[in-house]
């Protein structure tokens, strides 16, 4: 029986022992980039990611529409890096800020 990756867990030297997220590169770089999120996280609990957060830029996710969605061009391009969920809540504030600004514009 496969463990989900949401009983696995990752050591955090800010957070301790936590869960794993999964986030672009360009979101780990900068600000203001744009958050995006599966609009629905798939349901199998024996899926690796299940229970993870795994999130891209404005431009992964304008890469992704580009090549008719998530295959090796889009991923090589997203280059996705594990940090902590704790951290990566944080990564999302900042990358949350234009957005919104554009929507109070």
């Amino acid at each position: 029986m496969r463990t989900a990756m949401s009983e696995k867990f990752v050591e955090c030297g800010s957070h301790g022992r936590t869960k794993p997220a999964f986030l672009c590169v360009h979101l780990l770089m900068g600000t203001s980039v744009g958050w995006n999120e599966p609009a629905e996280y798939d349901k199998d609990e024996h899926d690796d990611f299940y229970g993870c957060i795994n999130a891209w830029c404005d431009a992964c996710e304008r890469k992704a529409i580009e090549t008719g969605g998530w295959d090796d061009e889009s991923e090589a391009f997203a280059d996705i890096r594990l940090v902590f969920e704790p951290c990566s809540l944080k990564i999302k504030t900042y990358n949350l800020q234009r957005n919104c600004e554009d929507i109070a514009s």
